[in-house]
Order: C-alpha cells, then structure tokens, then sequence
C-alpha cells in the first residue's frame, strides 16, 4: 500500500505518526507551512535539502518518502551523522559556492563570499541551509 502512495501522501502520514501539522512540521524544519503544502499536494517535487532536513529534524527516512522502500523512520543513530557531507555536496555544485570554496583554499573568504553563496540558493534551501549552519554552531 505504501508503495502505490505518491511522496505527498506518505509525507502526511509521517508527520501525522509525529502528531505535527504543516505549520508545526514547516517550524521544525526552517521552511515556509506553504512549501511543506506544495510537497504534499503534489504541486512540487522535495529538494534535496529539504530531505536532509526532515532526516535531521524529524527522523524522515528520506528515501521511503521517495519510493516507498524502506522503514518510515530512520534510527535514531543515524540522524544527523552524513548530513553535512551532503550540504557540503549540495553548496560545491553550486558555482557561487564554487567560488567561495576556492577563496577558503586560498584563504580569502570574505563574508560577501559567504553571503553571494547563500544568496545564489533559493529561498527554501537557503532558509535549510541556514538553520542547519547554526545548529552546527551551538551543536
């Protein structure tokens, strides 16, 4: 049954398992309510941050919400442990990330370079990918 569901359905289940409506859900995770709304209706497919996002906050597996397969949750040991590799994955292609990278190894990041990069993301990545930097910083 879970299989035949599409993403949005099993993205309502899950946070239904978690007692979260959209807005609570979209708080935890440092989204708009209305992108978890697109995600569930359909209207637009999850980015890759927000699926590291609902892995970290809320223990989503991430490739059950894509397929089906799997458990719905990951185990607790898990959450947390690759997401900044694949922040850091996500940031490197991005060309104004690219050229941030390349000042650090030359050791001449700025802060304009920092904010070209975050500026360059949309708004849904860029408001993950903030909320995660500073959980990184008080974590």
């Amino acid at each position: 049954m879970l299989k035949a569901m599409g993403i949005g359905e099993r993205l309502q289940l899950a946070l239904d398992d978690l007692h979260l409506n959209q807005t609570n859900a979209a708080k935890r995770i440092g989204v708009d309510r209305s992108i978890i709304g697109k995600y569930i209706t359909g209207g637009q497919k999850p980015s890759k941050l927000f699926l590291i996002a609902i892995k970290a906050e809320l223990g989503i597996n991430p490739d059950w919400l894509l397929t089906g397969d799997g458990d719905m949750f990951v185990p607790l040991s898990t959450t947390g442990i690759d997401e900044i590799d694949q922040i850091v994955e996500i940031l490197r292609r991005n060309p104004e990330w690219a050229k941030l990278n390349l000042n650090l190894l030359k050791g001449g990041e700025t802060t304009a370079d920092l904010v070209k990069g975050l500026a360059s993301l949309s708004e849904p990545e860029r408001a993950m990918a903030v909320k995660m930097l500073r959980g990184l910083q008080h974590g």
